[in-house]
Parts: C-alpha cells; sequence; structure tokens
C-alpha cells in the first residue's frame, strides 16, 4: 500500500500493521535492514569504518558471519518479524548513488568483499 493510516491510537497502528504483514513482500534478498549480534561477535575497533545508510555495510557483516562460521549463527527472521522499510520518498535506488554509498562499496572490496553477504547464503 502506498499509504497508510497510522491514527494516533494503538488501534490504528495494530490495523496498518496487519495490513502490511499481509500485502508486504521481500523487495530484495540482499538488503538487510537491521541485526542482533553480541558484543564480542567482531572486534568493533578493528572493522572497515563503513557509513551506516550506505550500501553495502550489512552485506559485508553478514557475509563475514557466513564466511567464519565459528564467529556467528546467522538467522534469517523475515518470516517471524515484521519490519516495515517506508519508502524513501525519491527514486528506491537513488541512495546508492550517492558518495557514501560508493565509498562502502570500495571500503567492502577492500576488506574482503560483500559475497555471501545475505542471510539467505
Amino acid at each position: 500500500p502506498d499509504e497508510l493510516e497510522w491514527g494516533t491510537d494503538g488501534e490504528g497502528m495494530d490495523k496498518a500493521l496487519a495490513k502490511l504483514a499481509e500485502t508486504g513482500h521481500t523487495y530484495q534478498t540482499n538488503a538487510e535492514d537491521y541485526f542482533a549480534v553480541s558484543k564480542g561477535l567482531f572486534e568493533w575497533d578493528k572493522l572497515p569504518d563503513f557509513i551506516v545508510g550506505g550500501v553495502a555495510f550489512d552485506n559485508w557483516f553478514v557475509g563475514k558471519a557466513n564466511r567464519d562460521k565459528n564467529a556467528a549463527i546467522v538467522v534469517d527472521a523475515s518470516d517471524a518479524i515484521l519490519a516495515v522499510h517506508q519508502n524513501h520518498g525519491a527514486g528506491r535506488k537513488d541512495s546508492h548513488l550517492q558518495p557514501k554509498s560508493q565509498y562502502n562499496r570500495n571500503l567492502a572490496v577492500k576488506h574482503g568483499s560483500w559475497s555471501k553477504g545475505r542471510v539467505v547464503d
């Protein structure tokens, strides 16, 4: 749906989310919108300086976990958690053209790429 009536009460929100759960779909399998990781999973001070919000950083993190089977278990919770990613208004891929995204792509390639960077890998 293009527009939803969220309302100002919990009932409006519940109805809107129920509608999204029925009509929503996975836009692409290589875009992860959220993560839950333990504090000790990575040596955070040794990771590349990605810009959150640019492309490739999400795939790099998931790819790193997928490649190092001793580091973490990657779980796709898409069927269990309703995650709503709102449209940005402009073209869906406009953010991919921004300098922050090119910076992240270059950084990901320099630090092992983002292959196997989808939860379905």
